[in-house]
């Protein structure tokens, strides 16, 4: 059986080379069909990038929870933002740590290219070590 992502990114190849015939056509002309293309495209690399890093994702929220001792049948985002305004979770730095790879993640799924996940990312990669020690705590 061949791989989601594989059958993705033939796709959005294949998208890719349509539009890469139609680029001066684009030019003059703006079609709406090239753009619909374009917009495919970029929901094509979207769902690839999301099949590609959601057991990546998953594991952030299962340490996340193991962490915070959050229900393991929690929506974790809400339950973390709940246990925080609530009171229940104190704020520490391993808990940002964890917060911030959990975000980058996320940003990198929905578009790598966004200023605000490659800033976040230079600002932030001291953080992974202090995670991992977390993980393997974990398990």
């Amino acid at each position: 059986m061949t791989p989601p992502t594989v059958i993705l990114k033939a796709l959005e190849d294949f998208l890719r080379s349509q539009l890469h015939g139609e680029r001066e056509a684009i030019a003059a002309a703006g079609s709406l069909a090239t753009y619909q293309t374009k917009i495919a495209t970029n929901l094509l690399r979207m769902l690839r990038r999301e099949q590609e890093l959601a057991p990546t994702l998953l594991s952030w929220d299962r340490n996340l929870a193991a962490y915070a001792k959050l229900p393991t049948e929690a929506d974790v985002p809400q339950a973390l933002a709940r246990a925080l305004r609530d009171g229940y979770l104190e704020v520490d730095e391993t808990l940002i740590g964890m917060l911030r790879q959990r975000t980058l993640t996320r940003l990198q799924i929905d578009n790598p290219r966004y200023s605000g996940y490659l800033e976040a990312e230079r600002r932030w990669s001291g953080a992974e070590q202090l995670v991992d020690e977390v993980a393997d705590e974990n398990g």
